[in-house]
């Protein structure tokens, strides 16, 4: 992505430095106000899932 696009870092590793849990957040409030971009709220809360699953062991 980085390469393609031109741009400095990649969705993962932004996700990364933001954490998942403010990216999630700025989704939801984004989602409310416009009711665009749905997916990218179902898509962190799966990984906010996947997340918790994983620490859990």
């Amino acid at each position: 992505m980085k390469r393609g696009v031109g741009l400095p870092m990649g969705p993962f590793t932004l996700l990364d430095l933001i954490g998942l849990d403010t990216s999630y957040e700025v989704c939801e409030v984004l989602f409310r106000e416009t009711h665009r971009s749905q997916w990218a709220l179902l898509l962190l809360d799966v990984l906010l899932d996947c997340r918790e699953r994983c620490t859990a062991d």
